[in-house]
């Protein structure tokens, strides 16, 4: 199922699955959403008015929800193309770089990547909303090609 518009009567933490950068517009509003424990079990109306919010400001928040999200939705979720996955080099004074799919990468950090890598087929990472900054970050190397 594709996820075109958000209603208030979604969980807050499929919100945050389906969306990530939901985290934004919840800081913008104050609401620390993806922290809070009870994100698995609260809807996001619940949730808003428990922390004060009316039925005015909820739907305010649902309308700059969905806005991001077609924003993002145009913008991000796009097929890959042949140039997201062309490394190039970059050299800013004395340091190397490679950037690859958006990534920029130190000469250090890449020698470490490849050092932990021990043979994997390739790195994933992921972003995530929770952690302490709305967002966390997590890394596999996968050991087979994805289906």
């Amino acid at each position: 199922m594709e996820v075109t518009k958000f209603t208030k009567y979604w969980p807050i933490h499929k919100i945050m699955e389906a969306f990530p950068d939901s985290v934004e517009v919840m800081m913008e509003y104050g609401l620390s959403c993806f922290g809070c424990p009870a994100n698995t079990e609260e809807l996001i109306h619940e949730g808003m008015h428990s922390h004060g919010f009316d039925d005015a400001k909820v739907d305010e928040f649902i309308e700059r929800l969905n806005e991001e999200f077609t924003k993002y939705r145009e913008t991000q979720l796009r097929k890959p193309t042949d140039a997201d996955f062309t490394l190039e080099k970059i050299t800013e004074g004395n340091k190397e770089y490679s950037k690859l799919a958006g990534l920029m990468i130190s000469k250090k950090a890449s020698d470490a990547i490849h050092e932990m890598s021990q043979g994997a087929l390739g790195l994933e990472i992921k972003v995530e909303a929770s952690g302490c900054n709305g967002y966390s970050y997590k890394y596999t190397y996968m050991q087979e090609t994805p289906a």
